[in-house]
Parts: structure tokens; sequence; C-alpha cells
């Protein structure tokens, strides 16, 4: 499945391209052998080969209003700039302040996993004022878990679907959902999941936070120098 994998991610800003070059690194450095895109207003010092980059110049992120924390809103519409988007088999968006700590083998070897959209998971449970949803969407996801549990939280930092038909539909639903808030796509992708995924949605294995890097994946949340000292005690 590796090959026919696409990894993706949004470097805008200095601060976000020195880690997207930390993140696409680990990827290589665990094995990752599949396509790896990078949005980006400047290139990414990458060695060459590690990455295809798209640079989208300022005038055009300023026309689409993607300046400032809008630009997380370029990870719901990233097809436009990578080509041939959906005809991967699957793919990845994952964050530039993420860090692959291990093979992804315990995702992508997983057909169950691969066949669905999948996410990060948060430790936390859902709640209205937080993940902004109204009452009936709560309701709902209520009655999909055991008694007394609530629904966990998505993280949008690491997101795995399909590509063919079933990408393009969550990716627009997602893209749809977030227009309207920007800067907090986040809460427009748990919408879209438990709104319209509610049965078809997986929580993704070996997704973890700092400072548990017990997975493959570890989520950073923009923490760059603890991202650069975990690649120097790897490089040891």
């Amino acid at each position: 499945m590796t090959s026919d994998t696409l990894v993706f991610t949004a470097a805008i800003g200095v601060h976000y391209r020195a880690l997207a070059g930390l993140m696409v690194r680990s990827l290589r450095r665990h094995g990752f052998s599949g396509e790896v895109a990078v949005i980006c207003d400047e290139p990414v010092d990458l060695p060459d080969g590690w990455a295809s980059q798209f640079v989208v110049p300022a005038d055009r992120l300023a026309a689409l209003d993607m300046g400032g924390r809008n630009a997380v809103y370029l990870r719901t519409v990233a097809d436009p700039f990578i080509p041939r988007f959906f005809r991967y088999g699957y793919i990845m968006h994952i964050d530039a302040d993420v860090l692959c700590t291990a093979p992804l083998s315990v995702i992508l070897e997983d057909a169950s996993i691969t066949c669905q959209v999948g996410v990060q998971r948060y430790p936390r449970p859902l709640c209205a004022g937080a993940q902004d949803f109204t009452a009936h969407d709560l309701r709902r996801g209520r009655e999909r878990q055991r008694p007394g549990r609530r629904p966990f939280a998505a993280c949008a930092g690491i997101v795995g679907f399909p590509g063919g038909t079933v990408g393009r539909d969550f990716l627009r639903l997602w893209a749809f959902e977030a227009a309207g808030r920007r800067g907090d796509d986040q809460s427009a992708l748990n919408v879209v999941l438990h709104r319209a995924y509610a049965d078809d949605h997986v929580y993704l294995p070996g997704c973890t936070f700092w400072p548990d890097k017990t997975g493959c994946l570890c989520h950073f949340l923009g923490r760059q120098e603890e991202m650069r000292r975990e690649m120097l005690n790897e490089e040891c």
C-alpha cells in the first residue's frame, strides 16, 4: 500500500516550512517510499526527490483568503494544487508539526483502516462549545456510543482517507463545512465525521501527542524545538 499512498501537508510561513522539513525527513528516515507533497508559499529545504513541492504565490493565497490562521484551510482544498490527487489508493494529510517515529505499517497494511476515513483521536470527549456542535449532533453521537460514554473529538492534524470517489466526497464535505469557519477547520472536521461518517470512520492507530512517542506518528502541536531535539536524538 505504501507505493500507492500520498502524504501531503501545507507549510505556509517560515515556522511551518521548518517543521515540514523535519516531518518529511522523519517519514523518509522510517522507510516511507510513497509520494510526499508539500503545499507551500516558498520552497522547503529538502534533499532532491524527497517531496514534490507546490509553491502557491502570495497574491494567490491572498486572493483565496488563505493568510494567517486561515492557511489551515488549504488542507481541505489540497486537490487542485496536487496533480492526480484522488488517483492514489490512500491519502494522508499530516500536519507539518508531526514527526514519523516508526514505520507507518500499522496504518497502511490494514485494509480495514485504509478503506475508511481515519483521524487522530483527541484524548478528551466532545463538548458543544469547543467543537461547535448542536445539541442534536451531540445526541446523535451519544446514541452510537456505549451508555454513559460521549464521542471523542477528532484532531485534524492527521487524517487519512481512500482515493477515488470516497475521498473526493469526504474532502468536498470537509471543505464545504470549513469554508464558513476558516482557522477552525478542526470543528468542521468533527461536524462532518459525526454527521456524515458516524458509522464509517476510524481512529488511526499509532498516532500520539508529544511527549508520548510510542506510536508511529507523534503530533508536537507546533513545538519546533522539541521536534528538532527528537530528530537529533534519532540521528545520534
